[in-house]
């Protein structure tokens, strides 16, 4: 599973700073800070995104690759976005997108993603072939699976 701590300190600079240390965020803000200003909240988040973002783009394209590997399937690109309605999708031409909020997921779900994803470069549709596949790639969990990802959601993150 992925995780990381996020620190907030203050310090005698007028600019916000970042420091990635032992899997901890230290965000490093200017000296008086009110942290229950929405705009200083919103920075913050601003700053934690980023980051989120980055990290996305190291391991996601990995999990894809071992993924696919694994199951036979093939794809063109990986992309990571910031999507808010989708955890990912596939073009026609075989480009899968992720959202880098996957990462706030436990490790199985992303897994489960990323197949479902990869099963849209043979079927890309959601008809009974897909659901075969992809029940086949999972195990046989993909309606449960389905279920436990629809407990989640990318409008509150």
């Amino acid at each position: 599973t992925y995780s990381f701590d996020v620190a907030l300190s203050e310090s005698r600079y007028s600019n916000y700073y970042t420091k990635l240390q032992d899997r901890k965020l230290n965000i490093i803000c200017p000296s008086g800070t009110d942290f229950s200003d929405p705009s200083v909240q919103k920075t913050i988040w601003v700053i934690i995104e980023k980051y989120l973002r980055s990290e996305a783009k190291l391991i996601l394209p990995d999990m894809v690759k071992l993924l696919a590997g694994e199951k036979s399937l093939s794809y063109n690109d990986v992309k990571i976005n910031k999507s808010t309605s989708r955890w990912g999708s596939c073009s026609s031409r075989g480009n899968i997108n992720l959202s880098y909020k996957c990462l706030l997921l436990p490790e199985h779900l992303i897994s489960f993603i990323i197949l479902h994803e990869l099963c849209h470069t043979v079927e890309m549709n959601h008809g009974e072939k897909f659901w075969q596949l992809l029940d086949n790639v999972t195990g046989g969990k993909a309606r449960a699976l389905t279920r436990e990802l629809k407990v989640f959601s990318l409008s509150y993150i």
